[in-house]
């Protein structure tokens, strides 16, 4: 009797864990063309939303990570000015909290066009 209840109360943990998972990480894209960097990332199933992240490249330390709440939006577009260079990731989120991050991708932008003045971003001109 001891070993059924102790099987049930196993099955029982193991159901209630998996219920309060919190979302796998996204995979992340990156395309650069001119002065325009294109990002986007994997539909992460039940997740809520996505916070971006990004700092500039090469890394400076903790307090140049900048996040923004992307919403259900999987990707964005912006262009930025010659020379813009960053790290970007992406988590997934729900209820539960949130995921690992995807993987770090760096890129650096060589076109020669000026970017716009409008800036939503502290760092580049995003067109979400």
């Amino acid at each position: 009797m001891k070993k059924v209840a102790l099987l049930v109360l196993v099955i029982l943990c193991s159901a209630a864990k998996a219920s309060f998972a919190t979302p796998s990480a996204p995979v992340l894209s990156v395309a650069t063309t001119g002065i325009n960097v294109s990002v986007s990332w994997t539909a992460v199933p039940g997740a809520t939303g996505y916070q971006l992240s990004y700092a500039p490249y090469p890394y400076t330390g903790p307090e140049t990570i900048e996040s923004i709440d992307m919403g259900t939006q999987t990707s964005v577009s912006a262009d930025l000015w010659s020379g813009a260079a960053y790290y970007v990731a992406v988590q997934a989120y729900d209820h539960e909290g949130s995921s690992g991050y995807s993987d770090v991708e760096a890129f650096s932008i060589t076109g020669t066009h000026c970017c716009p003045v409008v800036c939503q971003l502290k760092y580049c001109n995003l067109l979400l």
